[in-house]
């Protein structure tokens, strides 16, 4: 999802009034990424079912910032050659895929 609609301060005669921060509550799908726009900032934020591993949701966020920092090294770059990790990553990814091959 993403919030890039401009918040508005409401003003009412004779009311004052405070912006709130949105509660959720529990996710209704398993995994959400939230991002907003602030100012010149992107900022986002990972929901995640308690089923999902803390573990598996990190490696996705690095894997989400490697994505975003290759965009923004090469805007002309074809999607197809967007980094989403590092090396290692790659290696990790290939490795697993090679294993679950050779039963």
């Amino acid at each position: 999802q993403l919030q890039n609609m401009p918040q508005q301060e409401l003003k009412l005669s004779g009311l004052k009034l405070t912006t709130l921060p949105m509660i959720l509550g529990p996710p209704k799908v398993d995994l959400t990424l939230t991002m907003a726009e602030v100012g010149d900032v992107l900022i986002g934020e990972f929901t995640y079912s308690q089923n999902l591993a803390a573990d598996s949701i990190l490696a996705m966020e690095r894997q989400w910032r490697a994505l975003l920092e290759s965009v923004v090294a090469d805007p002309d770059c074809p999607i197809s050659a967007l980094a989403m990790g590092t090396e290692q990553e790659y290696a990790q990814l290939i490795d697993s895929f090679n294993e679950q091959l050779e039963v």
